[in-house]
């Protein structure tokens, strides 16, 4: 069901539970130990993350070939990337609902002493359950964890991350960073949602994070396409300081 630079996505059924699940294939051919070490933190992640908003994590194991395997629960959907590619932006009520979502896998997060550190459109998924729309996090594969070797996958002064979603501080160096990495991130995913632009926006990736560094952000209601709330801006813009 789905193909990457790491391996294959399968759809399969769990014998056992008759659950439907999804079975991440990652090649040894593709990766270095690193990406396999974020594979095995992705799935250390989930299972410790408690959450209606994150996916279950069912095993992470490897095949006689040397191949590793996560099998997770199989989201049908789409991920909020292409929801947004396809309509620019999205009318306030429904923000409001997804952003609700975000925040409460978010707090799950933060509650298990994980930071995410790679929150972003295509990071979020608008899975089907039981005839609504939800928004569930993925992609924990940078998190960073309290009680594990965070240096080992992360060198102090190395950025981890999508630089348009990226903090400030998480630019400078991504091994301390804390909460609040999180919650910017998710300032750019409402901002992006309500406008169908990012707040700092450069013809290149370098002329991006300068912007970070250097400037303050484009204001919300300058930008926004729909009606939002008067007090909205007063939520999302402290989310965007440096």
């Amino acid at each position: 069901i789905g193909r990457g630079g790491m391996g294959q996505v399968f759809a399969a059924t769990d014998l056992d539970e008759r659950n439907q699940v999804a079975v991440k294939v990652v090649s040894r051919l593709f990766v270095d130990e690193t990406l396999m070490l974020r594979l095995h933190r992705e799935a250390v992640a989930a299972q410790r993350i408690r959450s209606d908003y994150v996916p279950r994590v069912f095993e992470v194991n490897d095949t006689g070939e040397g191949e590793t395997y996560l099998v997770m629960e199989r989201l049908m959907g789409e991920p909020l990337s292409a929801r947004i590619r396809s309509q620019g932006s999205l009318p306030w009520p429904e923000v409001a609902r997804l952003g609700e979502e975000i925040l409460r896998g978010l707090i799950d997060a933060h509650s298990a002493g994980i930071i995410h550190r790679d929150l972003k459109p295509s990071n979020v998924f608008l899975a089907l359950k039981t005839g609504k729309v939800r928004a569930m996090i993925l992609d924990f594969g940078v998190c960073k964890m309290d009680g594990l070797d965070t240096e080992r996958l992360t060198g102090t002064g190395e950025s981890i991350g999508t630089v348009a979603y990226m903090a400030p501080e998480q630019i400078r160096g991504a091994a301390k960073v804390d909460e609040r990495a999180d919650i910017y991130a998710f300032g750019v995913v409402i901002f992006e949602m309500l406008s169908g632009r990012l707040p700092h926006e450069g013809p290149s990736q370098m002329a991006i994070l300068a912007s970070k560094l250097e400037k303050h952000s484009a204001r919300l209601r300058d930008c926004v396409l729909s009606p939002i709330p008067e007090a909205l801006d007063a939520l999302v813009m402290p989310c965007l300081e440096r």
